[in-house]
C-alpha cells in the first residue's frame, strides 16, 4: 500500500517535470520519427500528453482508483527491486 503511494508520487513528479520542461526534452530528443508519423500534433504535443498521462496514472495509484491495474505493476517493481524478499 505504502509502496503504491510512493510509486504514484514518483510518477506524478516525472509527469510534472515533463510538463514543465517539455521544450528542453524536445531540444534533447529532437523530432521522434514514429511520433511524427502517427501523432498529428507532433513530438512536442506527444511529450506533453505523455506527461499528463503520467500525472493521471500517478494520481490513480496514490488514491487507489486503479488498483486492479496498478497492483500488478507495483508488485513487479517490488520484486525487481528486491523488497519482496525482505518479507
Amino acid at each position: 500500500m505504502l509502496f503504491n503511494i510512493f510509486l504514484g508520487i514518483f510518477l506524478m513528479a516525472i509527469g510534472l517535470t515533463m510538463l514543465k520542461f517539455w521544450r528542453n526534452i524536445y531540444n534533447f530528443t529532437g523530432a521522434i520519427d514514429f511520433v511524427e508519423r502517427w501523432v498529428t500534433a507532433g513530438t512536442p504535443a506527444f511529450i506533453r500528453i505523455l506527461g499528463v498521462v503520467l500525472v493521471i496514472f500517478g494520481l490513480g495509484m496514490v488514491f487507489g482508483v486503479w488498483s486492479w491495474l496498478t497492483q500488478p505493476i507495483a508488485d513487479s517493481v517490488r520484486v525487481l527491486t528486491g523488497s519482496e524478499l525482505q518479507k
